[in-house]
Formats: C-alpha cells, sequence, structure tokens
C-alpha cells in the first residue's frame, strides 16, 4: 500500500492549510500550495507544523476535521474543506460533528444567554461564594490551558531556528540510518551524495528534539555511556554516514554501540510520542463550546464584582 504525506501547513493570522504533497522542499510545498488555494493566497504560509503519512486521500478529511475541533473551523482548510468559504451543507456537518447545533455566533450568544440566566442571582450572594465560584471556574480553565500548553511541549520542539515535529515518521529516520550504516564506499567525505546528508542532518534535529523532550517528560532518566553519545548522537553516527570509507576499520564494538544507541532513540521517541498522544486525548474532552462556557463566565463574575 502505498504511502502519502499530508502536510500541516501554519499559515499567517493564526490559519492552517492541509495538503498532501509529493513535494518534501517546504518552499515547493509552500508555493504549490498558494497556486492551489485562495485560503493560502490570503494568509501566506509560515511553516510546516506536521507531515502525517497516509495511505488513502480520505484520511485527508478526519485529520482536517481534527484540526478544526482544536482551532476552530474558520481557521482550517483541506480537503473537502478547502474553499475560502465554505458551502451552507459543509458548515451544517462540520457544525454536527464537531458538536455545534447552530452557526457559531449564535452558539456564543446562546451560552451568554444561559451565563446570564443562570447566574442572576450572583449579585446577591456573599462576596466569599462568588470568590469560590470564580476559583472554581479559574480551576477548570487552568486544567485546559496546563492540558494545552503540556500538548504544546511534547509535540514539537524549537531547534537551531527549526520547530520540529515529532511524528511516526521518525522510525523510518532510524531505519535509514541502520541502512546507510551498511554501506563500504571508499570515497572521501565530500562525494558523499547531497541527499544523504541533507537528510542525516534533518534526522540530526530530530534526535535532538526528541532527547530535549525525553528530558522534559521523564528527565535524566536514561543511563547511556558514553553520555555524549545521547546527548551528541552525530559524535558516534557521523563515523557511518559521513566517514564512508573508514567503514573496514570500525569493529564490531562499535557497531553494536551505534545499533544500542538507535535502540535508546527507539525507545525515547516512543515514550515522547506516547505522552504526546495522551494529551492529545486529554485536549479532545476539552470542547470548543466548554472553553467559551467557561471564559464568558468567568468575565460575567469580574464584571458584577
Amino acid at each position: 500500500m502505498t504511502t502519502k504525506i499530508l502536510y500541516v501547513i501554519t499559515l499567517e493570522n493564526e490559519k492552517w492549510i492541509l495538503h498532501m504533497s509529493k513535494q518534501t522542499i517546504p518552499e515547493k510545498i509552500f508555493m504549490e500550495s498558494k497556486l492551489l488555494y485562495g485560503f493560502v493566497k490570503n494568509n501566506n504560509p509560515l511553516s510546516i507544523h506536521e507531515s502525517i503519512n497516509i495511505t488513502s486521500e480520505l484520511e485527508i478529511d478526519m485529520y482536517v476535521k481534527k484540526y478544526m475541533s482544536f482551532y476552530g473551523i474558520e481557521n482550517v482548510r483541506g480537503g473537502s474543506y478547502s474553499n475560502d468559504i465554505l458551502a451552507d451543507h459543509l458548515l451544517r456537518t462540520l457544525y454536527h460533528e464537531l458538536g455545534y447545533s447552530f452557526p457559531i455566533i449564535e452558539t456564543e450568544l446562546d451560552i451568554i444567554e444561559n451565563i446570564m440566566n443562570n447566574c442572576e442571582c450572583l449579585s446577591k450572594l456573599p462576596k466569599n461564594d462568588i470568590e469560590k465560584l470564580k476559583s472554581h471556574v479559574e480551576e477548570k480553565l487552568n486544567d485546559y490551558y496546563n492540558t494545552k500548553n503540556a500538548y504544546e511541549s511534547v509535540k514539537s520542539c524549537q531547534i537551531d531556528d527549526n520547530l520540529v515535529e515529532i511524528d511516526r515518521t521518525f522510525i523510518n529516520d532510524l531505519n535509514w540510518i541502520s541502512n546507510v550504516s551498511l554501506f563500504k564506499y571508499d570515497v572521501p567525505a565530500y562525494k558523499i551524495n547531497e541527499d544523504i546528508r541533507d537528510d542525516y542532518q534533518r534526522i540530526l534535529k530530530t534526535m535532538k528534539a526528541i532527547h530535549t523532550i525525553f528530558i522534559k517528560v521523564k528527565g535524566n532518566s536514561l543511563t547511556f555511556e558514553p553520555t555524549i553519545y545521547l546527548e551528541k548522537p552525530y559524535v558516534c553516527l557521523d563515523n557511518y554516514v559521513y566517514h564512508l570509507r573508514n567503514k573496514n576499520t570500525i569493529n564490531d564494538n562499535d557497531y553494536d554501540k551505534m545499533k544500542e544507541l538507535l535502540s535508546v532513540y527507539e525507545y525515547m521517541f516512543y515514550v515522547v510520542l506516547n505522552r504526546k498522544d495522551e494529551l492529545e486525548f486529554d485536549l479532545s474532552t476539552f470542547t470548543i463550546k466548554y472553553i467559551k462556557d467557561l471564559s464568558y463566565t468567568l468575565e460575567y463574575i469580574n464584571m458584577i464584582q
């Protein structure tokens, strides 16, 4: 089954586009999306937020709806929902599937009306009771923001001015290094294929991101010697990617250590990925309506105090 790549692209004005492409160079992906979508022409691409392996174009809409549930229908486009202005029947379907029975503005007015009806008596309550209610609402909102911040901190990491996303393609990267390590060309380093060099540098950044996030999640709980291999894997891996003519002089112990290092990084990756999946699920339980209800309630309490 052929695997395709769905790119989640961050746009200006806090907008998002999900676009499937054969391209791998960000600039070409951006140009392609600008040519295809008016939504992207009006909101310039900024960066690749995530790349997702898919096996069917039918999966695109699923991911589009997932991002819409996080960032709002009006802020995300892609798949069957690529037009700048969506048709009414598509909007109604999305409102229904994502938990809305009315257009967003009507839903917000309903929330506010409900809050005003339920909180009419608040001004007559003792100040301590109002403060308790306020603390309860703030606690619920903080649960959401803490979960959201925790999720943001494990799904990506800023490495050398690049936002590195953590996804399942890293397993392919480890396999790539393992395969490259079997090469035994007797050539100077400067003749290494440019694609190999670029892929390797990208993988090193991903490894650095995974190590950084793993420490956030688990602390310094790993023991691996030499420690520098864990912190700077290129010290070990360069011998197998750049210094190809030295392959015949590398002994079995060195090779075993390299394979062990890749296994440790695979372990760290799954720890990070599992934490990311847990937080993503937790975040999905906070519906947009729920957050708006809490936010407007807090504003209402502040207004009457």
